[in-house]
């Protein structure tokens, strides 16, 4: 092989390995960390429906993934709004209920080995 087709090789292999990267963080901020994939593409489908007029059943199907906020959840619950804000604002209403529980939680968890930021 010469030093040119090694060079090129190297190359190719280079931004192929920036592709993957590429798209892998792309992906992650997509789907935040503690957003399984799963709930995200289900809260996707059921804005569509929404969308559709099909409330019901955007309902159904999101009703899983509505246990923590994310940014599918809020999309899903604002294109709700539009179409039936009771229903939304209920639906909000239990997310935000189910955060602070999250949150009261916490601050009563001692977190061992963790120092405070100061």
């Amino acid at each position: 092989m010469t030093k040119n087709s090694a060079q090129e090789f190297l190359k190719i292999l280079d931004d192929a390995n920036q592709k993957e990267r590429d798209e892998a963080s792309a992906a992650a901020r997509r789907n935040a960390a503690d957003q399984p994939l799963g709930a995200s593409k289900r809260l996707q489908l059921a804005r569509r429906l929404v969308q559709d007029g099909e409330i019901e059943r955007a309902m159904e199907f999101a009703g899983p993934a509505l246990n923590r906020v994310s940014i599918d959840s809020i999309f899903f619950l604002s294109a709700l709004r539009e179409k039936n804000a009771q229903l939304a604002d209920g639906a909000f209403n239990t997310l935000l209920a189910r955060s602070r529980r999250v949150i009261r939680w916490l601050m009563r968890t001692p977190f061992q080995g963790c120092r405070p930021i100061c």
